[in-house]
């Protein structure tokens, strides 16, 4: 038998993040590279997979803003200029004065009133009275009444509304990037310590040796399948009503098959052997 020398560190991985990312759903070439030649815990993986499902989603969102700041820009003009000064509420307009009535009702209403001639509502809505903002909201039977000297002097027109929604659409899809990049990050991370682990008992079970570290990045690797096919769902408006264990057990599934494919493959590196 030709001398089988084992994988060692300087050995470098013979897929990238790209490749890996479709070769995820059906190739044990890149379960084994993962196990044997990446480095580190495959949280750069994590990293890459995320970033590019987000940007879906992201796109979606922004465009939904887009529209809404459309709408609101339609209806701006009916908003008159409204002075919050040392905690002191005015409008420039004949009060009770009901805004955005054909677009929010009967699912919310915004009444501005320094008179005092409305102080309750019959269903969601937010009232500006003279010294304080009240917020309805009918489904958990709650009111809420902010003081207006708590958030300082304002002055509202036509002006800082257009700036205001111009602000908005501009950075809405990015800011929902960022904060849904750090999120679902975050929560993988996490995810891939504790799937770690399943796969572990899987090897065991199979009788494959691997450590911790492989395992974790078996397991970052193994989250792509579940993420391309919510992104592929999500893109074409379906979804499912139980999603989270469809997501699971795909994952799962895939860890049996990538550990079996494992110990089904030539054992001539490192630490993968039967």
């Amino acid at each position: 038998m030709p001398d089988e020398s084992p994988v060692v560190e300087t050995d470098s991985p013979h897929f990238g993040y790209v490749r890996a990312l479709g070769m995820s759903l059906y190739s044990p070439e890149i379960y084994r590279d993962v196990v044997l030649r990446w480095r580190g815990l495959g949280f750069g993986f994590i990293l890459f997979l995320v970033a590019v499902c987000m940007v879906p989603p992201s796109i979606w969102f922004q465009v939904k803003v887009s529209k809404a700041v459309d709408l609101f820009e339609k209806r701006a003009p009916e908003v008159p200029v409204i002075r919050i000064e040392k905690g002191t509420a005015s409008v420039d307009a004949p009060q009770p004065c009901y805004l955005f009535k054909e677009d929010l009702a009967p699912s919310m209403i915004v009444v501005l009133d320094t008179t005092g001639a409305v102080t309750q509502l019959d269903q969601n809505g937010v009232i500006l009275g003279k010294t304080d903002l009240r917020y309805f909201d009918r489904r958990k039977g709650e009111t809420r009444i902010y003081p207006l000297d708590k958030i300082g002097n304002w002055t509202i027109d036509q002006v800082h509304l257009k700036n205001w929604a111009e602000a908005v659409r501009v950075s809405a899809g990015i800011l929902a990037y960022w904060v849904m990049l750090l999120c679902f990050y975050t929560y993988k991370i996490l995810a891939v310590l504790v799937w770690a682990l399943v796969i572990l008992g899987l090897a065991q079970i199979l009788g494959v040796t691997l450590d911790y570290v492989q395992g974790v990045r078996l397991a970052a690797l193994l989250q792509a399948p579940a993420y391309m096919l919510s992104l592929a769902l999500f893109l074409v408006g379906v979804h499912p009503k139980h999603a989270f264990g469809l997501y699971w057990l795909l994952t799962l599934g895939y860890m049996f098959y990538a550990v079996r494919s494992l110990k089904d493959s030539e054992p001539t590196e490192g630490a993968v052997q039967p």
